[in-house]
């Protein structure tokens, strides 16, 4: 009964998480980054606190190309605690990561019970990976918007550079080279005749400039976009 729960409960965050919000809360959410699990049968073990006892496991149980990621605890799956994942595209989620210390990182959530600690040392053994925000917003692989308000890209990373546009909304589309300067990173800037997820959209004109990417408390200062994205 508690797998059959556990499984409702996990398509369940799928869902929820595939809509995404028009705005970016600026709140401790967000935790300081994400853990990609590798979708491939292994078990990362979970701790009660950095190098503390052995408190469960996560892993990946099925068959037929189909992976469920589960949470165990000496043996029973368990229900993942609420606000675990945090929705990276239509399609994936991923955990968050709260806190780093002592060669561990702490996920599930930022305090309570319900937190569990994963050892950098034996997550560098499989092929799951921690990604921290400045990692992940600077990837050449991940395309943003600037939702509800506007994003300057600058010619230098620097707040009082001479500024090339303003992003907002998604009209623009905002890929990072990889390239990054502490909070800032370089980008491509495409602007769009029309919201880019809408069919048929034709570019006006390209920028090529540097972007806060993450604000004063590392946060996402951008994220994905509408529902096609």
């Amino acid at each position: 009964m508690k797998n059959i729960q556990n499984t409702i409960f996990f398509s369940f965050l799928i869902i929820l998480f595939s809509f995404p919000s028009k705005a970016i809360s600026q709140d401790s959410s967000w935790g300081i980054g994400l853990l990609n699990i590798d979708y491939e049968r292994h078990e990362i073990k979970l701790y009660d606190a950095p190098k503390g006892a052995i408190k469960g496991s996560l892993g990946m149980e099925g068959s037929n190309g189909y992976h469920e990621l589960t949470y165990r605890e000496e043996g029973p799956s368990l229900i993942f605690p609420e606000n675990a994942f945090r929705r990276i595209n239509l399609d994936e989620s991923r955990l968050t990561v709260f806190k780093e210390q002592d060669g561990f990182i702490q996920i599930f959530s930022a305090d309570g019970e319900s937190q569990a600690w994963v050892s950098l040392i034996e997550l560098a053994k499989t092929k799951s990976q921690y990604e921290p925000w400045i990692d992940f917003m600077s990837d050449p692989n991940n395309l943003f918007f600037a939702q509800n308000y506007g994003m300057n890209i600058r010619v230098e990373p620097a707040p009082h550079s001479k500024r090339i546009t303003t992003a907002k909304g998604e009209k623009f589309s905002i890929k990072p080279t990889g390239i990054i300067n502490g909070l800032w990173a370089e980008v491509i800037v495409v602007e769009y005749d029309q919201d880019y997820c809408h069919g048929g959209s034709k570019i006006i004109r390209e920028y090529r400039g540097h972007m806060k990417i993450l604000d004063d408390k590392g946060y996402p200062n951008v994220w994905f976009g509408g529902p096609c994205c």
